[in-house]
């Protein structure tokens, strides 16, 4: 119910970034239900920073072809005004790709991540940090008050559930 994304991408002949990531098959617009059987595709992942437009072919689960973006710039603005940074299009995309959009940056903002810029947004998604994350993390004693101790948090692995296991080993 996944499709691994493998995306390098060139500017001007020099390559600048390879990103790979899995999302939900639900998140693109029209995506073959199949993606066994051999057939040229056209698909959209549509993100509140912008539209990634795919266009190649599937065979055998497997997918090859050109990707194209068109930022939204209202989004652009809205986040330059909300946090006093430019945004170039190449940044747009790492958004789009990640899924930064206004309401992740004001619940993130709400947990009390108060200067939270669009780069701490992006390493939160990089990781896997959400709202949930945060609220289970404090809420089980493990801090999480600041923004680099939930990342590292997230990094190693440590849940909610870890806390109480490790209390209940500590001696008395």
């Amino acid at each position: 119910n996944r499709l691994q994304l493998q995306i390098n991408l060139d500017e001007n002949g020099r390559h600048w970034n390879n990103w790979g990531q899995s999302i939900p098959l639900s998140a693109f617009v029209n995506l073959p239900a199949d993606l066994e059987a051999k057939q040229d595709v056209r698909f959209e992942l549509r993100r509140e920073a912008g539209l990634i437009a795919f266009r190649g072919s599937f065979e055998g689960g497997r997918g090859v072809g050109y990707v194209t973006f068109t930022p939204n710039r209202e989004f652009a603005r809205v986040m330059e005004q909300q946090t006093n940074e430019s945004i170039s299009d190449r940044e747009l995309f790492s958004y789009a790709v990640l899924d930064v959009s206004e309401a992740f940056v004001k619940e993130m903002q709400a947990l009390g991540f108060a200067g939270l810029t669009l780069a701490d947004a992006r390493k939160l998604r990089i990781h896997g940090v959400t709202s949930d994350y945060v609220r289970e993390i404090r809420a089980a004693g493990l801090g999480g008050a600041d923004l680099e101790d939930v990342v590292q948090l997230r990094i190693h692995g440590v849940t909610a559930e870890y806390a109480p296991q490790m209390r209940a080993l500590a001696p008395e």
